[in-house]
């Protein structure tokens, strides 16, 4: 089973009442049946709630009861900075090494993954897929949510998708499943602790339930970190809950989960002794105070909320010499690493001739597995350079770009075009264009006004296309012309 969080942990944090799973039994009983039902027929089912509600720990609960013999695929949608390119899709893969299905995921091409995937569900076995996170989703991945649940007749699969319905990303998710058949999905919503619930988990940590339920408003991750805090006067937020906790860890592993912090995927077994030195020891989860859990793929916090509270806690400086210390680890590894994830902490450590080397190299990944979107968000960092000390897009000198800029702003231009982003898809192709006559290449310059006059007119600006196209007649070459006009 891959992925994170799925499965039974070896050397998990002791008691956390939160995840006894109390007025949970009903809705296990609904994936449950949702699994039968998905034997014949397949299903998805769409798990939302607050962050802390306990989405995760919903879904592992199940995957541990109710489905023996049944084959588990788990990946989880991360939040970088610009996601990866089907970034589930890979953590599935990776555990599938040899599959034909993983051979396809590495291979990069989005049709070719998107056949494997069908296959491999379509056989007489049942099983379950979960994609975690999916308010984070990756166009690329959207997509293939869409062509999977279109596709569900005859599938023995339950595909399970949670996210966080307050998220402002959930809204690309809620637009790409309506676009799937109604009768094939069914939406569960996790709503918080009752009074009695919290009052219960008080009592079973031996601790007074006054008040407990009106701090926390029944959110079983926040009861949990208050049950786990030193008895009275605990403030009432996460962020600083997790603060003095870190205060009474030890200086070195205190270090430790700092740094880890600014990594908001797994951080896998090879990276964590990667960043071992002798300030910082290797991450141990079980001397962090229930901050960070060991899964089988790594060590992970045991909830977003508790790692953003770390990282946020972070100075500015302190923080960007962690992500350049990652960053440089990721660099020096000697295995594929998803370049989204290096442009994200290229972007994060501030360091401008990384965020073009990798930014570049995302974007081109991400537009290869039809994720324009994405591709667009990782441009827009290379032009306009990392975040500067203020958070504000640097603009005091141009960041470094390869030597053929004009090209980098063309490919720009097509993804966004492909993205929908028509006013952008313009001016960047406008400033191509003037590259192009400053360099005067008139066969470049040709191809150039060619797409600018079809985003005009895609753009709705009739005047304009009609003014490109002959200036395109006049700029290029006479025996290049068939062969640019083959291509509209």
């Amino acid at each position: 089973m891959p992925g994170r969080g799925l499965r039974k942990d070896a050397g998990a944090a002791p008691y956390r009442g939160a995840m006894e799973l109390l007025e949970r039994s009903v809705t296990l009983v609904q994936l449950a049946a949702e699994l039968d039902a998905a034997r014949g027929h397949g299903r998805v089912v769409l798990v939302g709630g607050e962050a802390g509600i306990g989405k995760t720990m919903l879904v592992r609960t199940f995957v541990e009861r109710h489905t023996a013999g049944v084959e588990v695929l788990s990946g989880a949608c991360d939040p970088l900075l610009t996601p990866r390119a089907l970034g589930p899709l890979h953590d599935m893969a990776r555990e599938l090494r040899g599959s034909p299905l993983a051979a396809a995921v590495a291979g990069g091409a989005r049709e070719a993954v998107f056949a494997a995937f069908a296959d491999r569900l379509g056989g007489r076995r049942p099983s379950v897929m979960v994609i975690e996170d999916a308010h984070w989703a990756d166009e690329a991945t959207l997509d293939f949510l869409v062509f999977l649940a279109r596709r569900l007749t005859g599938l023995h699969t339950l595909v399970v998708v949670t996210y966080r319905d307050e998220d402002p990303g959930v809204e690309r998710l809620r637009a790409a499943l309506g676009r799937v058949p109604a009768g094939a999905v069914t939406r569960i919503r996790l709503e918080p602790l009752s009074v009695a619930a919290v009052a219960e988990l008080a009592r079973r940590a031996g601790r007074r339930p006054a008040g407990l339920h009106a701090l926390t408003d029944g959110n079983p991750l926040l009861v949990t970190e208050l049950l786990q805090a030193p008895d009275g006067g605990v403030p009432p937020t996460v962020s600083d809950l997790v603060v003095a906790r870190l205060a009474a860890l030890p200086d070195g592993v205190r270090r430790a989960v700092r740094l880890l912090s600014v990594v908001p995927t797994t951080v896998e077994p090879w990276l964590a002794a990667a960043l071992q030195d002798g300030d910082t020891p290797a991450a141990d989860a079980g001397s962090t105070g229930g901050l960070l859990e060991q899964r089988a793929d790594g060590l992970v916090f045991r909830h977003e909320l508790l790692r953003r509270a770390v990282e946020e806690a972070l100075p500015g400086p302190v923080r960007r010499a962690a992500n350049a210390r990652v960053l440089a680890a990721l660099e020096a590894a000697n295995r594929s690493v998803d370049p989204a994830r290096l442009a994200h902490h290229a972007r994060e450590a501030a360091d401008r001739g990384a965020v073009v080397r990798h930014g570049v190299a995302a974007a081109r990944r991400a537009s290869a597995m039809g994720a324009h979107r994405e591709a667009v968000a990782h441009y827009r960092s290379v032009l306009a350079g990392p975040p500067g000390a203020d958070g504000v897009a640097a603009t005091d000198a141009e960041p470094p770009l390869p030597a053929d800029r004009a090209h980098l702003l063309e490919d720009y231009s097509v993804e966004a075009y492909l993205a929908g982003f028509s006013a952008e898809a313009v001016d960047v192709r406008l400033a191509a264009v003037s590259l192009r006559e400053a360099a005067d290449d008139p066969l470049a310059l040709g191809e150039g006004l060619r797409w600018l006059a079809r985003l005009h007119w895609w753009d709705g600006d009739r005047r304009r296309a009609e003014e490109a196209a002959p200036r395109w007649l006049r700029t290029t070459p006479a025996f290049a012309r068939p062969f640019v006009v083959s291509l509209n």
